[in-house]
């Protein structure tokens, strides 16, 4: 015989009204097909392979929250995949790791970064509601484009790229004064430095050199550092 618990559960099923018990059922396998896709969304075959997270659903999503662009170095040191696609909760999200790969995938006619324009005026530059608005309409990003690539081609461009190189020039030469003349200058992070320098001499060469904190500090006065002099002891 059934257990006891079984046995009421089976009674109390016979006392449901059989409309109720098939709109259960078919709420029930709904919801068991909806969560399927949710923790494994179809691929087209045209995707990447996917590389699913250690914990489903929301791995990739914490993972990136809390270790950020870092994650995506760890994730090629363990997987080694040149493309791949992360299932982020109920999106997905395609990650380049061949060169190769980026530079196909930047001559694309189809790719827009207009979206990520309207996310960094929104979140980075605290963008006004109208502001951002005007961002996402076709029309008036086409009318900036319009007149942002005449000048940013051909001349205009080679003097912005000389006037950049002139600004890294000088904080590369920051970095041999900061050393001493004789030896190496070392810094805890190069990413870091980089980032800094080639930032202020971007905008140094759209804006001007004169322009108020934009002078580029040496590693020395802004990070610590030790310094090597030729023959010194470690």
């Amino acid at each position: 015989m059934a257990p006891p618990h079984l046995q009421n559960l089976i009674i109390q099923l016979g006392n449901v009204s059989p409309t109720l018990l098939v709109s259960g059922l078919v709420l029930l396998s709904l919801a068991l097909v909806s969560l399927k896709r949710v923790l494994h969304p179809a691929l087209d075959p045209r995707e990447p392979p996917v590389l699913r997270p250690n914990v489903p659903f929301i791995g990739h999503t914490l993972s990136i929250v809390s270790e950020g662009v870092a994650y995506y170095d760890r994730l090629y040191k363990s997987a080694r995949m040149p493309i791949c696609t992360l299932p982020v909760l109920a999106d997905k999200l395609y990650v380049i790791n061949s060169a190769t790969l980026i530079a196909a995938a930047l001559r694309c006619p189809s790719l827009s970064f207009d979206p990520f324009v309207v996310l960094f005026s929104r979140n980075a530059l605290a963008a006004g509601r109208e502001d951002v608005q005007r961002l996402r309409d076709p029309g008036y990003v086409r009318s900036v484009k319009k007149s942002f690539y005449p000048s940013m081609s051909g001349e205009p461009l080679r003097g912005v790229v000389g006037a950049a190189l002139r600004e890294v020039a000088g904080a590369v030469n920051q970095l041999g004064r900061g050393g001493g003349g004789g030896g190496v200058c070392e810094m805890p992070n190069v990413g870091d430095w980089l980032r800094e320098a080639i930032s202020r001499a971007v905008v140094a060469a759209l804006y001007g050199s004169g322009t108020p904190g934009l002078s580029i500090r040496s590693a020395s006065s802004t990070r610590r550092q030790r310094t090597k002099r030729s023959g010194a002891g470690p």
